[in-house]
C-alpha cells in the first residue's frame, strides 16, 4: 500500500509470488543444464586423460622391455661362450660388435680366449720337448 501525495487515497497491489520466482526457477533450471553438460565433459575429459596415460604407460613398458632384452642378450651370449671356453672349446667364436661395456666385455672374453690357447699350445709344446 502507497499513499498517494497531497490526497487522502492509498493506492494497494497485490502480486503472486510465482510472477517472482518463475524467473529464479528458469535460472536454476539452466544452472543445472550447465552444471551437468560441464560433469559430462569432466568426466570424458578424465577418461580420455586415464586412456592416453595407459597408451602411454604400455608404449614405455614395451620400449624398456625390448631396450633391456638388447642389452640383456649380447650379456647372456658371452656368459654361454665364457662356459664354453671354461669347457676346453677354445675355437668358440665370439660373433659381438657392440660398443660400450658389453663391446668392451667381448673384446677381454677374446683376450682370454687367446691367451688360453696361447698357454695350451706353449705346454703342449713343452710336453712334446721333453718326451
Amino acid at each position: 500500500m502507497a499513499l498517494i501525495k497531497d490526497t487522502d487515497l492509498i493506492v494497494a497491489a497485490t502480486t503472486y509470488i510465482d510472477e517472482f520466482s518463475r524467473p529464479t526457477r528458469s535460472i536454476e533450471r539452466q544452472m543445472r543444464n550447465i552444471e551437468k553438460r560441464y560433469l559430462e565433459q569432466y568426466e570424458n575429459r578424465i577418461k580420455i586423460f586415464y586412456v592416453v596415460l595407459l597408451v602411454i604407460l604400455f608404449v614405455l613398458l614395451v620400449c624398456i622391455y625390448f631396450y633391456a632384452r638388447s642389452v640383456i642378450r649380447p650379456i647372456r651370449y658371452l656368459s654361454e661362450v665364457a662356459d664354453r671356453i671354461s669347457m676346453g672349446e677354445l675355437d668358440t667364436p665370439i660373433r659381438i660388435k657392440a660398443k660400450g661395456e658389453v663391446g668392451v666385455l667381448a673384446e677381454s672374453i677374446e683376450r682370454m680366449q687367446t691367451s688360453v690357447k696361447a698357454a695350451i699350445e706353449r705346454l703342449q709344446r713343452r710336453k712334446e720337448s721333453r718326451t
